[in-house]
């Protein structure tokens, strides 16, 4: 279990020294705080890492049983994985008190069978699905607005091991296989800029420039 937080420095313009403080957090479930060899079937709940995560059927799928697995055919990540084996996790980005995620990443490794990916109730690979490779670079619309998708992939032997990240504001996602290895599931989070009181304009610091701020957006 492991929860990150990142400050990402981002420059105003090429002609000042001025610059923006933007920082996000990062929450990234490795299956670590669960009992290795534990088998979850659907319709079942678990929590990790302060995320609430649900087992249902695989969409394309026939038998059910979700497990956590500390191998596997390929090289991918370390300790516990999670195992979709015909069944899909949803992941509940909310529900780890930050809100909406702006970012979503997981690890994985295929080896065979049939895939999905839901994000906020819109099915990315509504028919059957292999490799995830092939889905790098594509947009799509979902009920919370456009999500793309980036994936880096390669070849092991009998499948594909790889990481697939969403960017896009991110509530639900689900993701199944039949013969598919989960690690590193990760949300990364707007950190309000509202922590700091009377900081308009997010630099974490409040002068006059947040007066000015303010006078820009009075109004409806």
């Amino acid at each position: 279990m492991k929860t990150i937080q990142t400050i990402v420095l981002a420059s105003v313009s090429l002609t000042t020294t001025v610059s923006t403080a933007s920082t996000s957090i990062i929450s990234c479930i490795d299956f670590e705080d669960l009992s290795s060899g534990a088998t979850y079937t659907p319709f079942s709940n678990f929590v990790t890492n302060n995320i609430d995560v649900s087992i249902t059927p695989h969409p394309m799928g026939t038998a059910y049983q979700g497990e956590l697995a500390t191998s596997v055919p390929a090289p991918m990540g370390s300790g516990n994985r999670l195992w979709t084996n015909n069944v899909a996790a949803e992941f509940f980005a909310p529900t780890s008190g930050y809100g909406l995620a702006k970012k979503a990443s997981f690890k994985y490794a295929y080896m065979g069978g049939a895939n999905y990916l839901e994000v906020n109730g819109f099915a990315v690979t509504p028919s059957m699905w292999n490799n995830f490779g092939p889905l790098s670079g594509s947009s799509f619309m979902t009920s919370l607005g456009p999500i793309t998708i980036s994936v880096m992939e390669g070849g092991v032997p009998g499948g594909f091991v790889g990481q697939l990240e969403i960017s896009g504001d991110i509530d639900r996602l689900v993701v199944a296989g039949q013969e598919l290895w989960l690690d590193d599931v990760c949300f990364e989070y707007p950190l309000v800029a509202a922590v700091v009181p009377g900081d308009a304009d997010g630099d974490g610091k409040v002068n006059f420039a947040d007066i000015l701020s303010v006078l820009n957006n009075w109004g409806p």
